[in-house]
């Protein structure tokens, strides 16, 4: 890690750190190697816009770089700086956040959530309003459209009239259109296979002995959940329509070079 982000670092939350033999000469010429090792706090201004490359950067490997613990997750956080990414269009910051996100809370849980990274709804809305108004970055939205799907589709408002008219603008585009017809269909109704085996289960915590209720979702941190018994017939749509491979977004996050979108 260059010695510059540590700078940047410092001035965005606490840590220690460690030293080795080899890395970047230190401006003094002695040959240091810094290495975050536990993130003690993650202020919101971290999360908030506007998300330029190098803040993209940063977070990115603040936030992703498996051997770096955390402190305390604040969801709450990752929606707002979810949300601010998706008005000023960029894509890169979103699925960031949301493996972040997803990560963070099912780390050190026995039974992890089914759908790791819960979403306000406000956040699909909030996309088709954006939508909307800019139409000429249609490709933007319906990739974070997908990104939100991807990470709790259960959380898209039904019968949205915001949402469905976006949708039902997509159709006017051949290469939108599948995916247009697909946020009406699961936005009117979605379809019965998919709601039962997305409905509650129940499962035995030994460690407490106790049952506990969780949820099946369609999605678990980005891929097809493969939790579920069968994929429902709306999973199966979205993942023929994006080419029928779906990666999970810690592999995504790994691949993104900039400049960032």
């Amino acid at each position: 890690m260059e010695l510059v982000f540590m700078d940047r670092l410092s001035r965005l939350a606490s840590f220690h750190y460690e030293k080795s033999g080899s890395g970047p000469r230190s401006p003094t010429g002695i040959l240091v190697w810094i290495r975050p090792t536990i993130i003690h706090e993650l202020p919101v201004s971290c999360f908030r816009g506007p998300w330029s490359d190098s803040k993209i950067e940063l977070m990115r490997m603040v936030c992703t770089d498996p051997p770096i613990r955390h402190g305390p997750f604040s969801a709450a956080a990752v929606h707002l700086g979810m949300s601010d990414a998706i008005e000023e269009g960029h894509v890169s910051a979103p699925l960031i956040l949301a493996e972040y996100g997803g990560r963070s809370e099912t780390l050190g849980r026995i039974f992890p959530r089914d759908s790791p990274l819960e979403l306000p709804a406000d956040l699909f809305h909030t996309l088709a309003l954006c939508a909307l108004k800019n139409s000429q970055k249609s490709s933007t939205s319906i990739s974070l459209f997908k990104l939100l799907l991807r990470t709790q589709a259960d959380s898209m408002p039904k019968s949205d009239a915001k949402i469905e008219h976006w949708a039902a603008s997509l159709r006017s585009q051949p290469s939108a259109r599948a995916f247009g017809q697909w946020v009406l269909d699961f936005s009117a109704h979605p379809s019965e296979d998919e709601t039962a085996r997305n409905g509650p289960y129940v499962k035995l915590n030994r460690v407490h002995e106790e049952m506990v209720r969780v949820r099946r979702s369609m999605f678990f941190c980005g891929e097809p959940n493969h939790r579920r018994d069968t994929q429902g017939k709306m999973t199966r749509r979205l993942v023929e329509i994006e080419g029928g491979n779906v990666e999970p977004f810690t592999k995504e996050v790994r691949d993104l070079v900039p400049p960032y979108v």
